[in-house]
């Protein structure tokens, strides 16, 4: 009876323990969202468009920006300063004079992510992204989670 109790407290503290440990791993692994763009300003006129992914820890509040093997920019909890959304509405005149004319009449729309922060020389810099309209809203509740500054928004129309 003594060794049936001492085995059943034994399985149970494994059990916790091993669910604690998957728990923290999952966790701490950090969020990834594809079909982001980097903006890098190429001149004061014109930007190119990176493709790259967005990587957001919610445990540490890390922040990165990854093109293929390439970090473009690593951020810390404590190094972003604003993070301000934008969302822009396009006519669709190319849409509607190639593929059907009804095209002319709708509007699509854009997502704009700047995340203002202070580099480690103490230079306030900033990361302009593009996102995705399939993943856009989700990166913005991951972003005000794992940072903690709220997220300014600013919109052509109002829904």
């Amino acid at each position: 009876m003594k060794n049936s109790n001492k085995l059943v407290a034994l399985s149970v503290c494994v059990t916790l323990i091993l669910c604690d440990l998957a728990f923290s791993l999952t966790q701490s692994a950090p969020e990834v969202f594809r079909n982001v763009k980097y903006l890098k300003m190429a001149s004061r006129v014109q930007s190119e468009a990176i493709d790259c992914e967005l990587k957001i820890a919610r445990v540490t509040g890390e922040v990165s920006l990854v093109s293929g093997k390439t970090k473009i920019v690593t951020l810390t909890k404590s190094q972003i300063t604003h993070l301000v959304y934008e969302r822009r509405m396009r006519q669709r005149v190319v849409s509607g004079v190639l593929i059907a004319w009804p095209l002319l009449f709708t509007k699509g729309r854009q997502h704009f992510l700047a995340i203002q922060y202070t580099s480690e020389q103490g230079k306030r810099d900033f990361a302009q992204l593009s996102l995705d309209s399939s993943n856009y809203q989700k990166i913005l509740e991951t972003l005000e989670a794992a940072t903690g500054v709220k997220i300014q928004k600013y919109t052509d129309e109002p829904r």
